[in-house]
Parts: C-alpha cells; structure tokens; sequence
C-alpha cells in the first residue's frame, strides 16, 4: 500500500520536521558524524532549531524536501499536534508488557487503535489522541514501553533505518482521512499505563548480560526527565557500564544509547499520573538531621548575611564535624560522611583548603568544585538546573551529607532572573528533587541585600524570596553589638529564621580566630560559644548597615581579587550577586585603578589589583 509523506501528515494537522537520512548502502548518517559516537544515525532533525521548526505549513516543507530531497521525516508528539504514541520495543520485553495491558501481542482490536506503525527493529508505534492534560515522555514504563507525549517526536514512513528497513504504516494509514485525522481516543489500558509512575530505579552491583542495555537506557532516562544533556548522561553511562555492567559493553554502544535518549526525548521532569495520590498510598518517613534544628538530609538549606561575617568559615567547620564525625557545637551528633564545596568567590588553594585543615577536616572527604570546562573548552561556572545530574553524581561518588554553594546566585542558569520567583523556582526544584533522592542537605548560601529596612530577617538577602521559600531551614548571621570602646572579643551570632520541619533551636554565638599554618599560611577558623537568646530581626535591624553602594563596589573587588587575577566574567557574575549593578561596577575599578588584560591571544579577559592595593 502507498505510504504517506511528509505534505499527508502536515495536510491533516501534524507537523513535521525534517530528519537526517541514512546512506542506504553504508548506514551511515548524513550528518557526518560518527554513529553510534556523536550521532544517533537518521534520527536528529536537520533543521538550526530541531523540533522547534515543526510545521504543517506546505510551502516551508516543500522547501526542504527541494533542500533535502532524501531526508527521513518525524512528526511531533503531545498537544501541539493532538497525539501521544506508546512505543513497543519486543527486543526489551514490550510485547509481553502490552500482553499484560491488553492479553493481545499482535496487532488486534484489543490495542484500541489502527493508527499503528511498524518500525524497522520489529516494534510498534501506537497512536491515540492526546488526552487533553500534560503527557510527559518516559523511558522503561514498563519493560519495552516507551511513551512520547509533549515536547515528543517519532520518525514516520517513509523514513529509512540504518539497518536498511524502513517505517511503514500498518493498513496504508487508513486513519488519515478527510481533512483531520482519525486517530482513535485514548483507551483504557492506555490510560492506565500513562498514569503509572516508575519507580526510582534500584541500580544492582552488577547488571549482567541481558539487562545492561535496558538499566543503561533506563538511567539515561531519569537523568534527561532532570534535564540532562547527553554530555552528562554519557558521563554518567560510561561509569556505570565500566562499574557495574558485566562484562561491560562497548563505548560506543554506551555512546549510541545516550545519544537515542538525548535524542529522542524532550528534557523535562515525569510527570506523576493521576491529579493527586490517597494519602493512604504512602508510607510515613522521618525527618533525618544532619544538625537538628538547622541541616536536615534530602533538603535545602539557606544561611544569609553581611560580608566578612564568617558564613563561608561556618561552611568550612561543618564541612569539618561532617567528614570526621565530630558533635556538632550544641553536643548533638553529627553524621559522618562526605562534603561538597561549590565556591566561586574564594581562591581553592590560599583559601579554602586552608580553612578547611584549620577546622579539622578530613580533606580526603571533602571535594571543591570551582571553575569548569564548558563544552567548548572555555571555562564556565557549573549551572542550575544544567548540571543536576553531574551534581547527583559527585555527591553519590563521595557519599556526601551535605554539598553547599558559596554563594548560590552565581550557579543560576545565565537565563535566569534571581529576582524572579518563577525563574528561581524553576532553577532550584530540580536540584530539591536531587536531593531528597540521594539524601543529601544542600546549603545556599547568600548575601544580604544593600537594604537593611526590611523588618523580617527572612526577606533581607539577596534575590527572591524564593530562595528561603524553597529551603525546609534557613539561618542568617549577624554581628553581636558591643559598647563604644569595649575591650570585648567582636563576636557573632548564627541564628535559625525559618524551621517549618521542626522547633527553632537557640541561636549561637561564635568568633573568627586567626590560625597560622605555618609556611605563611594564615586562614581563619570558628570559635563556637554559648547559646544565646538572639533574635534575628532584633539584631539585624540593631547591627544595620550604611555603606554606599560605590563603597560597597571597592570593598567588594579589593576582596574578590585580593588573591590575584580573576576572569572578569566571574567577578561579573558575582557582582551581580552582590546586586552591585554593571555602571556601579565600572565606577569602582576605575576608582582603584584595577587592570584588565587577557589570558592569553584571543583568550578570556582577567581583572587584577594595582600593586599598591
């Protein structure tokens, strides 16, 4: 029977796009990339903007088909073109999965649509109309069963395969007729199957021969339903496949699947079935401390304040009592375990390391993520919710109890505006989700806005109020007030503004002692005191501050370059953080007269004291 093309499907309402072709003879992609490596052969879109290019406009296509005269075709998925497909995988278990679902595997009435594509690899595609609410895309539903939904694609006849097959319509694509289309409504097993949810997945020591590529595929899914690219999930693959797979398989294989996940599945997080779950389906939990009262394990944290007040030496001496074991100040245990440091404002090796042998850590727990390399080489700041799963990762890898970001705006997508509730939500749920998966506490730390009117110590950092309204803890820090002219020690104050899991503890009181290394090394670290009855609105708004905004510029580069150059597009950014504005900024260097030069030809530019500062 004569099949489709691409001006059919857009005629009835699905837009298509267009996809590299396959050299029939040699299965390699025209794309030109190496399959199975950098390239899912025949099956990424042509076009600058992939999916987003979709159309059913007929003369947009026939420019392409005169552009590309042998490409594949897709047609998109979800409510923008009013269908959802189940993709049957019979190499994985899907025939046996729809037998559960339906007691047919073959092609009968009992699959309640006619709108079914058979795929080169032996497999189904089975059409029905979109159910009118959100349809993610899922990987491994069930063994076999995949679901392409929103934000979804599926190649359609007369696209070829690299294996030399080709797509093609069960019954000539008898359900295209008239000028609509007449997919058939959702069934029921159907229904039933978009509901479900998958269950974490439980990854065993060893995945034997059999089920290396389905776990692999499988995982490489939870981690783009978390946004990951395929950069991060091939990472991640190919240490899972050389840890636990046995015998292993080979790289390219591994390659070849994260490059199809990537590929073939829009980022975004599974949605969760049915409009809400009976109470009575869950099992209660309780809440682990990492420090009662203040750190809870699998949530986020906040801890605000002025600069020069200690927060990123606090950061370093629970940091220390987590990796070695040590009670916490108030006597309570603390768990040990691993610490992750993400630090843009601070030198790794004339500051943090120091700080952190001063408070007693074992740094052999401990890892400092800083600047990293951007895929193309240049260097970059790691980015939320980008690197989520790379963040999963290494706080799997360390076994870490707590993994803080010193301070959290610089780690923000570039898009994203920290003053915006939505945009800060969207950055940071991710990240929360993250961490109650892996039972880890996330400290954000942040600085205090210019403004000390407000009232409530909650509001007073930087940002949205977002940032304190995601987090299940926060605390803030402050100076303790002394008499004009007392010999008393400067001391400060740590304490709880938001507790909504449990009872505030007592605030407690804390100095910053000098501590000599030896070498010329001299760092800091916190000398806990008492427990106190400090207030945090009380302090704050007693302690208050009056710097002007270009002082505060001047404060801020003396301290972020007093360790030497920087790139000038991190003290930019942390900048930003402090909400000192780009003219406010620019004020400020050429009041102290700070150099620029680039690292080397074309390379980044850098900002560097005078020598006189």
């Amino acid at each position: 029977m004569k099949q489709p093309g691409a001006l059919d499907y857009a005629a009835h309402g699905l837009p298509v796009v267009p996809i590299f072709e396959i050299n029939v003879t040699t299965g390699a992609c025209s794309c030109g990339r190496k399959p199975g490596a950098d390239c899912s052969p025949g099956k990424h879109p042509r076009t600058d903007h992939g999916l987003s290019d979709a159309t059913t406009d007929p003369d947009v296509i026939k420019a392409w088909m005169k552009q590309w005269p042998n490409c594949n075709w897709a047609v998109t998925t979800g409510a923008g073109s009013g269908i959802v497909v189940i993709d049957v995988d019979p190499k994985h278990g899907g025939l046996d999965s729809i037998k559960a679902l339906t007691d047919s595997d073959v092609p009968s009435e009992a699959w309640g649509t006619d709108a079914i594509q058979k795929t080169p690899s032996s497999g189904y595609h089975l059409l029905f109309k979109h159910p009118g609410k959100p349809v993610r895309n899922k990987v491994g539903l069930r063994p076999g069963l995949d679901v392409r939904g929103d934000g979804g694609y599926i190649l359609v006849a007369p696209s070829n395969h690299e294996s030399g097959g080709t797509y093609g319509w069960l019954n000539g694509a008898e359900w295209l007729n008239g000028n609509g289309n007449a997919v058939p409504p959702i069934t029921d097993w159907a229904n039933k199957l978009l509901a479900e949810r998958k269950s974490a997945a439980v990854i065993a020591d060893v995945i034997p021969e059999g089920q290396r590529n389905q776990t692999l595929a499988s995982f490489a899914g939870s981690m783009r339903q978390r946004d990951a690219d395929e950069e991060m999930i091939l990472a991640a693959l190919l240490l899972l496949n050389t840890k636990r797979c046995r015998p292993p398989l080979d790289e390219a294989e591994v390659r070849g699947i994260a490059k199809s996940i990537a590929t073939n599945y829009a980022p975004g997080a599974e949605a969760v079935g049915p409009f809400g779950r009976l109470a009575s389906d869950f099992n209660m939990r309780r809440i682990e401390w990492l420090w009662p009262g203040r750190l809870a394990l699998g949530m986020l944290a906040g801890m605000d304040g002025d600069p020069s007040l200690g927060k990123s030496t606090l950061f370093a001496d629970m940091a220390a009592h987590i990796t070695t074991g040590r009670d916490w100040p108030d006597g309570t245990r603390c768990p040990i375990g691993g610490a992750i440091i993400v630090g843009a404002e601070d030198s790794i090796e004339q500051v943090w390391v120091p700080r952190l042998k001063a408070a007693g850590a074992d740094l052999e727990k401990v890892l400092i993520i800083g600047i990293v390399a951007g895929t193309d080489g240049k260097p970059r700041l790691p980015s939320l919710p980008e690197d989520v799963a790379l963040f999963e990762k290494a706080i799997i890898d360390m076994g870490a109890k707590l993994i803080g970001f010193d301070p959290i705006m610089p780690y923000l997508s570039k898009t994203a505006n920290a003053n915006s509730d939505k945009d800060v939500r969207q950055c940071l749920t991710p990240l929360a989700d993250m961490l109650d998966g892996v039972n880890c506490c996330g400290l954000m730390l942040r600085h205090f806005a210019k403004s000390d009117k407000v009232a409530n110590a909650l509001y007073r950092g930087l940002g949205s109020i977002a940032f304190n309204g995601l987090a299940r803890t926060a605390m803030a820090v402050s100076k303790v007030p002394t008499e004009t002219g007392s010999d008393v020690p400067e001391s400060m104050s740590l304490m709880v503004t938001k507790n909504n899991i449990g009872l505030k503890p007592r605030s407690r009181r804390y100095r910053i002692e000098a501590v000599d290394l030896g070498g010329g090394i001299v760092t800091s670290r916190i000398a806990w005191g008492d427990a106190s009855n400090d207030r945090p609105d009380d302090l704050l708004t007693e302690a208050g501050r009056a710097t002007k905004p270009g002082e505060q510029a001047q404060d801020f580069l003396r301290t972020v370059l007093a360790d030497g150059p920087r790139l000038a597009t991190e003290v930019e950014a942390l900048a930003e953080a402090e909400g000192i504005t780009k003219i406010t900024l620019s004020r400020a260097r050429v009041k102290l007269r700070i150099a620029s030069a680039p690292t080397d030809f074309k390379g980044p530019w850098t900002m560097q004291l005078p020598p006189e500062i």
